[in-house]
């Protein structure tokens, strides 16, 4: 993904579009983004809004079966 359209999409939407390889669909990924919103919510104990890699990668990879490691997320992380 280019670095110009990295900057007008959130971190969620390109670590599953990125995953999904161009085979998911518009509403595929939406719903995709709600499971992960909704599992994230949970691992937020605190409720400050903000998780580490590793539960983010607990969060994506083995709770809503996003491909992707935790270096991809670092990445994603640094654009903001």
């Amino acid at each position: 993904m280019a670095a110009k359209s990295a900057l007008g999409q959130s971190a969620l939407y390109q670590l599953i579009t990125r995953a999904g390889g161009g085979r998911l669909s518009e509403t595929e990924i939406k719903e995709k983004m709600q499971k992960v919103e909704a599992t994230a919510k949970k691992y937020d104990k605190k409720g400050k809004g903000r998780l580490t890699v590793d539960e983010l990668y607990e969060v994506l990879k083995k709770k809503n079966e996003v491909e992707c490691t935790k270096t991809d997320i670092r990445k994603v992380q640094t654009v903001y």
